[in-house]
């Protein structure tokens, strides 16, 4: 619980984002498969009521940030 708001860590929201690209879809393909992909932690809280849905290093800066204050 932080300031009444309860705090869900998700560890599934990220943004894939391709290592190498490639302008024909036959190759890109192939080069995914080859190179794979980068994970990134989205930045975005999702507010549902009292609930926060967040990735858990954006959870840890926030409750560093609110911790400061």
């Amino acid at each position: 619980m932080l300031r009444g708001y309860r705090i869900i860590e998700n560890e599934n929201m990220v943004e894939r984002k391709q290592i190498r690209t490639h302008r024909k879809r036959r190759i890109n393909k192939k080069w995914a498969k080859r190179y794979g992909f980068n994970v990134i932690p989205k930045k975005g809280i999702f507010v549902m009521g009292s609930t926060l849905i967040m990735h858990p290093t954006v959870a840890q800066i926030v409750r560093q940030q609110v911790g400061a204050v």
